[in-house]
């Protein structure tokens, strides 16, 4: 069996399901960030992101990132990666650097 990787999955399903989808690669499958940012998660970014928090922060040029939001958002430039990347530095903050600096107060 080679250990390949879903060998147990692939083995439990062969009778299940047609051979051409048991023995296929395994495909990988996008997320719709770039949507989210622009839709669902917008409130988010706008809160996480102002130029105040930034300011707090003072890791990053409040200026520099709010272009990268607005060019974001009317599609002049694809900034997804680094937006996301700066959202989940900010929640990780949160979580971690401001509730064990709360805490030890």
């Amino acid at each position: 069996h080679g250990y390949t990787q879903k060998y147990i999955l692939r083995k439990a399903m062969k009778n299940t399901l047609p051979k051409e989808i048991v023995s296929r690669r395994k495909a990988g499958f996008g997320l719709p960030v770039r949507s989210w940012l622009r839709n669902e998660l917008r409130d988010m970014v706008d809160d996480l992101l102002s130029e105040r928090r930034l300011r707090e922060r003072g890791l990053f040029q409040p200026r520099t990132v709010e272009r990268m939001i607005q060019d974001n958002l009317s599609g002049n430039r694809d900034y997804t990666l680094q937006l996301w990347s700066l959202l989940t530095l900010e929640l990780w903050q949160q979580a971690h650097i401001d509730a064990h600096a709360a805490c030890a107060t």
